[in-house]
């Protein structure tokens, strides 16, 4: 069935935003803070641009990101 899933949607929605997830723990925490803002009440786009801003910048990952509180 999931390959079903996979072939109808065509695959992982991380690798669309650039996001190995089989590269390691880096690209893994790269994902959670890509799902956190795709998670957000945003539209997809906003959410695909800050990530891609995120990305460009370093702050792909939660360990550097500033504390917001």
């Amino acid at each position: 069935m999931a390959h079903w899933v996979v072939a109808m949607l065509g695959g992982r929605y991380p690798a669309g935003l650039g996001i190995d997830l089989d590269a390691g723990e880096a690209e893994v925490e790269r994902w959670f803070v890509a799902a956190t803002l795709f998670g957000a009440r945003i539209p997809v786009r906003v959410a695909e641009r800050a990530f891609g801003v995120l990305a460009a910048t370093g702050l792909a990952r939660i360990d550097p990101a500033p504390s917001l509180g």
